[in-house]
């Protein structure tokens, strides 16, 4: 079971970075975004350099941990989806 757990895992990485190149491809919103922020980027280095390094640390510590949270909820929700796809393909009787 271990060896299926690994195996279906790396699936998932695989597909999920899949996704999400194909996203960055075809999503406006997305696209926008990240225009926004590397516009904003070197601004924002500024002020994070203006500060003494306990506020600089705590900012970063912060932006890593939210970071982390959108990723943990992104890889929940993928999964789910996945999970959806599957229940819906027994239910319809494809599988």
């Amino acid at each position: 079971m271990e060896e299926f757990e690994e195996h279906f895992s790396d699936f998932v990485s695989h597909m999920q970075i899949s996704a999400y190149r194909n996203s960055k491809k075809i999503n406006v919103e997305y696209q926008e975004i990240e225009n926004y922020l590397n516009k904003r980027e070197e601004k924002f280095k500024e002020i994070i350099n203006s500060l003494d390094e306990d506020d600089k640390e705590f900012i970063w510590d912060y932006i890593d941990k939210q970071s982390c949270e959108a990723t943990c909820l992104y890889d929940n929700l993928y999964i789910s989806g996945y999970r959806d796809c599957i229940r819906l393909l027994k239910e319809i009787g494809i599988i």
